[in-house]
């Protein structure tokens, strides 16, 4: 049974969604708090959801058709068989199978692993912060993502360009090599790493953004029974200053992520948080709120192109039939730089303004 210590933060947290939701929605607080109990109570919906998914303005029985990432993934556990996971989960396997059918992803320069894997024989094998400088010293400069081999969510990826013998940090600052070595190698503990070319952004998609971070696509993709290929969403996830990948984290990463129409490529308005005294609720941008550029109504480049390279991704991994792929559109063409078994379906509810019974339709006529 919870304490009371939890009971108190548990209100807290109601009380200030409700607010930050009345206040954002003209609405009175009261009535606000209210609503999110009952959409607790019938949909399972906590409060930081009902503030981010912008359910104020929704008919009530429309509430229905949101999901919980909990409910998600427990949707997506009995669609995905827990055995062929590891196809996308292990990064270094998803390459392995990427490159053998012929689907573009980004340069695997070398492992960096703290001892050798047993299942590693095709690639260079570094072990610490300063064998990967050793090993890239003869390049006048190099951009690489240096990244988990098995974790999510993009926690643990570290961005750095070697240039002249320095390394510097993807805003082009110095980096100090003392603890980002050290703190690299604390993460080096618990998961290997991949020591890939950094993907330079298409310049079209480049500008959308504040920061010099890569932003993807990306789109959920389902193949039926029947063998039948859906897209059911596709988003942009545009980068901010000072990060080193796109991901949205409920708005916290100060990233933005923006809807994509699936038949035209267009893009929608984006969403994300810049005021300082939100945390639950989040807001539109028709243009970056950081530079001014216009997002709305811009097209994705190749769109076409991005489309038929996903439903071939799609069937190369059959043993999965739900996977969201983060594609980027690069200055070179298409990469595919990874896909997820659980994709996080909370981004896709933000940004289009379904719920995921909505988005996730083909799935309940399979």
């Amino acid at each position: 049974m919870p304490d009371i210590a939890q009971q108190t933060s548990g209100w807290r947290g109601y009380m200030q969604a409700a607010t930050e939701v009345a206040d954002s929605s003209g609405a009175y607080r009261y009535p606000v708090l209210l609503r999110m109990l009952a959409a607790k109570g019938f949909f399972g919906l906590s409060a930081q959801e009902y503030g981010l998914f912008g359910l104020q303005q929704t008919p009530f029985w429309r509430l229905y058709h949101y999901r919980t990432k909990k409910q998600t993934t427990a949707i997506f556990s009995r669609i995905n068989a827990v055995k062929a996971k590891p196809q996308v989960e292990d990064k270094l396997l998803f390459h392995r199978i990427c490159a053998q059918a012929g689907l573009p992803t980004p340069k695997l320069h070398a492992l960096l692993c703290s001892r050798k894997p047993d299942d590693v024989d095709d690639f260079p094998v570094l072990t610490d912060f300063a064998s990967v400088a050793a090993h890239f010293s003869a390049y006048p400069e190099i951009r690489l993502i240096l990244k988990p081999r098995r974790d999510a969510l993009g926690t643990g990826v570290r961005f750095v360009c070697f240039r002249r013998g320095q390394a510097y940090d993807i805003d082009d600052n110095l980096i100090d090599v003392q603890p980002f070595a050290e703190a690299l190698h604390f993460d080096m503990l618990r998961d290997d790493y991949l020591i890939q070319g950094f993907v330079t952004p298409n310049p079209r998609l480049e500008r959308l953004g504040s920061g010099r971070a890569l932003g993807t696509l990306r789109i959920a993709t389902y193949l039926n029974k029947k063998s039948e290929f859906f897209m059911l969403y596709a988003l942009l996830r545009i980068p901010a200053r000072g990060n080193v990948h796109d991901n949205f984290s409920g708005g916290s990463s100060g990233n933005l992520i923006a809807p994509i129409d699936l038949r035209t490529g267009r893009i929608g308005r984006a969403w994300g948080r810049r005021d300082p005294n939100l945390s639950r609720v989040l807001e539109p941008f028709q243009r970056n709120p950081d530079t001014g550029v216009v997002i709305r109504g811009e097209s994705v480049p190749d769109w076409g192109d991005v489309c038929a390279m996903i439903q071939r991704a799609s069937r190369t991994f059959a043993d999965l039939p739900l996977l969201g792929w983060d594609i980027a559109i690069s200055a070179e063409g298409l990469v595919l730089i990874e896909a997820n078994s659980n994709p996080d379906i909370i981004g896709a509810q933000v940004c289009t303004g379904l719920g995921a019974r909505e988005l996730l339709r083909p799935l309940w006529s399979d």
